[in-house]
């Protein structure tokens, strides 16, 4: 009884759901209800009404089509693991970093050189202050700017009338006016006056004639710094006459100069330094004009180099390696402290090979000539010398006596007395003979 309770109640419960959905009057007929009988789980003395109950296939059940109403959403079926797909994980942005901040670069400032202390260098600083003053008074020269430049520690001054180059280095206030060293040079009548500024150097440079020139500054065109010419491109191939005139107003408008002095020049002016070309005959620079070096014109062995050439293939040695130039208490520490750290060896222009050593000259041994041997000759034989002959003695033949005339008898005449002659007295002998004038020695000439 309580089963067919429950199958009724199941039923109602089936109707009241199927009532829930809009149903097309086609398919609204109630379906029979299948009921099947299990002989393994009813108990067949169980009083079952049968009345009424339809007997349904399986196989030919039909599921009545239902139809959703407008108004009704279905829920959404719940996903099962295996539907769900990962979400890919969102990769995260990366924060972006603050850029760097540029650090501005310094700006160069000017070395200045604190005012000397020794009595000599404030005689020197004051002159090369005055010296300035009056160079920029003469016509031409008024728009000279002293005032130091980042990475331009020297100006340079070339007094051509008087051969005398003269630095000037930045003083306490940041001017050129502190003379820094001075160096003998050769100019020309036709190098030119004015304000210029250094545009290229070379190690070698070919110039008028041809020649050539060590350690090459441009000033103006074809104007520059360079060593004494050389006639070939070889450092023992110097032109030892023109060397010898350093100082002279010789050159073609060139500024010649020593080869330590060139070569200063080329490794301590950076491209685009200042070069004042002036003419002043009242005074060659605040430092003086230095003494030119000479070289011995009969050693041919040393008279092909400069003497002042770094190159320690220079057969004068160390001897003139710091040359002529005047220096500053400045320049001498500047000097002593490149020397000892090697810091100008590496611009020193190799020899293109060694200095020719000239061969002695052999003597040749002289060539004995054979003389032909004289065929001896037969020995005359002796004549017998005849005997000599008596010769006859002269008779003595008795001169004559002239007979002599008659004399007069002479007249007696008076005698005076003799009077004493005086003796002699000592008389000077000169000891020596007076010595005749030296012949004057011929002047040389170049």
């Amino acid at each position: 009884m309580r089963k067919l309770f429950s199958l009724v109640l199941c039923v109602f419960m089936l109707l009241s759901f199927c009532s829930c959905f809009n149903m097309n009057p086609v398919d609204s007929t109630p379906v029979p209800i299948q009921v099947t009988y299990n002989p393994n789980t009813d108990d067949p003395g169980t009083d079952f009404p049968t009345a009424g109950l339809v007997s349904v296939d399986p196989a030919e059940s039909v599921t009545p089509a239902i139809s959703p109403r407008p108004d009704f959403t279905p829920a959404e079926p719940t996903p099962t693991a295996e539907d769900i797909t990962p979400e890919p994980t969102a990769t995260p942005t990366p924060t972006p970093s603050a850029a760097p901040t540029a650090t501005p670069t310094p700006k160069p400032t000017v070395s200045c050189n604190p005012f000397p202390t020794s009595e000599e260098e404030i005689k020197l600083a004051n002159k090369g202050k005055r010296f300035m003053e009056k160079l920029r008074s003469l016509e031409g020269y008024e728009k000279l700017d002293i005032k130091a430049k980042p990475g331009f520690p020297y100006l340079i001054c070339v007094n051509i009338i008087q051969s005398c180059v003269t630095v000037f280095c930045v003083d306490e206030n940041g001017n050129y006016t502190r003379p820094y060293q001075s160096m003998i040079c050769t100019g020309g009548v036709d190098s030119p006056e004015g304000i210029f500024r250094t545009i290229n150097n070379y190690g070698w440079q070919t110039l008028m004639g041809p020649c050539y020139g060590q350690y090459c500054t441009r000033i103006y065109k074809g104007i520059l710094f360079h060593s004494v010419p050389y006639k070939t491109p070889h450092k023992y191939d110097l032109d030892f006459r023109a060397y010898n005139r350093l100082g002279w107003i010789i050159s073609h408008g060139c500024i010649r100069l020593a080869v330590n002095d060139a070569k200063w020049i080329f490794d301590n002016c950076p491209l685009g330094t200042t070069v004042v070309i002036y003419n002043d005959s009242s005074s060659s620079g605040p430092m003086g004009r230095p003494v030119p070096i000479r070289v011995d014109k009969s050693n041919i062995y040393t008279r092909g180099w400069d003497p002042t050439d770094p190159d320690p293939a220079n057969p004068h040695g160390t001897t003139y390696m710091v040359g002529s130039t005047k220096r500053s208490e400045l320049a001498w520490a500047d000097y002593y402290y490149a020397t000892e750290n090697h810091l100008w060896d590496g611009s020193i222009n190799p020899p293109e090979r060694p200095t020719p050593t000239p061969a002695p000259t052999a003597t040749p041994e002289p060539t004995p000539v054979p003389t032909d041997t004289p065929v001896p000759t037969d020995t005359p034989t002796p004549t017998d010398t005849p005997a000599p002959t008596d010769t006859p003695v002269p008779t003595y033949t008795p001169t004559p006596t002239p007979t002599s005339p008659p004399t007069a008898t002479p007249t007696p005449t008076y005698t005076p007395e003799p009077t004493a002659t005086p003796e002699p007295g000592p008389v000077d002998i000169p000891t020596s003979s007076p010595e005749a004038p030296s012949p004057t020695p011929p002047s040389s000439h170049d």
